[in-house]
């Protein structure tokens, strides 16, 4: 059983982002398999639009949380997934390793469009879930646009839950190599058994290598593919990649 501090940010207008600040908030939470909410108490944001609040002890498995602001009836929701020690995990970024390129989130933070996602992306995703892995979407985009990128993972069909965001805009432009190697490592610190990992950035080789995953196991893919010894994947498709998977065993059950 684990007990969890969580944080509800709340800004308002897709371009501007404003702080809602200094107003009450209401926090709930249920599980995936129930219907109906479970109250968890009020909480006042700060200067910058926060709010938090602790979750009773839960067991393993997926919640969502909701956090409504009564004054006006606008609500945020967030989820918090709980693994068992041990559970094996393939970690994936997300842009320009499951989207087209790195520049495609600009139409998702906009809301003009979704991100094109990278040829046979999807089917990466989908074949370690009928596998029995527990996926981790790992990306330097920043806390504020979580709600995007679980809207497109949602819109892709891919589960919206375990998803890690960078918490300031430094950290997303130029520490992302360190950000996200203390992430996997925290992880693994946590009893998470990063098990793969896919990428495309020259950071994220860096960070699977650093973070002490096998050359064998980390994979990127794009121009910088096999970078820092990591495991190309060629073509910018992972077509041919997921022929080699057929044979990839299922998860150790716990």
């Amino acid at each position: 059983m684990l007990q969890l501090r969580i944080t509800a940010k709340f800004d308002y207008g897709s371009i501007t982002h404003k702080d809602l600040e200094f107003e009450s908030v209401e926090f709930y939470y249920r599980a995936e398999s129930d219907t109906n909410w479970q109250y968890l108490g009020e909480q006042t944001t700060n200067g910058d639009g926060k709010a938090f609040i602790t979750l009773p002890e839960l067991s393993a498995g997926q919640y969502r949380i909701y956090a409504g602001v009564p004054a006006d009836g606008s609500g945020a929701q967030g989820y918090v997934t709980v693994v068992e020690p041990g559970t094996q995990a393939v970690l994936f970024d997300i842009d320009g390793t499951l989207t087209e390129s790195d520049a495609e989130q600009i139409g998702d933070y906009t809301g003009i469009d979704h991100a094109d996602p990278k040829d046979g992306a999807y089917d990466l995703v989908r074949h370690y879930l009928d596998l029995g892995y527990q996926p981790v979407f790992l990306t330097a985009r920043v806390y504020w646009y979580a709600k995007g990128t679980r809207g497109w993972l949602s819109w892709m069909g891919l589960p919206q839950g375990f998803l890690r965001t960078s918490l300031s805009n430094e950290t997303s432009l130029f520490k992302t190599a360190e950000y996200k190697t203390a992430e996997i490592n925290r992880l693994k610190a946590q009893g998470i058994d990063v098990v793969r990992a896919y990428g495309n950035a020259k950071t994220d080789a860096e960070a699977f290598i650093k973070a002490g995953i096998p050359a064998s196991e980390a994979f990127t893919i794009g121009s910088d593919a096999g970078h820092y010894g990591t495991t190309a994947i060629t073509g910018n498709s992972y077509q041919v990649h997921l022929g080699e998977l057929t044979t990839y065993p299922h998860a150790d059950c716990l």
